[in-house]
């Protein structure tokens, strides 16, 4: 059996109207020729009480970078991620490093100055 390993690399992501957020997960494509999928495990704490947390496979692309994005966070809560891969025969790797994440209020966006010389006359 040949010992797969997953690296992540995690990012926050800020929905455009900046009252959602997710966090965007990042790690290398696994170069066995029969890779099918991926399964994406999210705890609140370093333990063991991590649950699975795509509801369908995440496919195999093999594009050197896969990608899932969880959007079911809150701000303020940390999260703990770990990753597994399975091939076309269902066999499931170990899983891979874990990675952790805070989530944080988006930031502020910038406010426009206000308009200036503002005047009305009569037509």
């Amino acid at each position: 059996m040949k010992k797969i390993t997953l690296l992540f690399t995690i990012f926050i992501m800020f929905a455009p109207c900046l009252t959602a957020q997710s966090a965007k997960l990042f790690w290398n494509s696994n170069t066995e020729p029969n890779m099918e999928s991926y399964n994406m495990f999210r705890s609140t704490d370093s333990g063991n009480t991590y649950f699975q947390i795509n509801h369908e496979p995440i496919i195999h692309t093999g594009a050197g970078t896969e990608t899932f994005t969880d959007f079911n966070v809150e701000v303020g809560s940390t999260y703990f991620y770990y990753c597994k891969a399975v091939n076309d025969l269902g066999n499931i790797s170990e899983k891979s490093n874990v990675v952790f994440i805070t989530i944080t209020e988006p930031p502020v966006p910038e406010i426009p100055a206000a308009p200036a010389g503002l005047s009305v006359t009569v037509e």
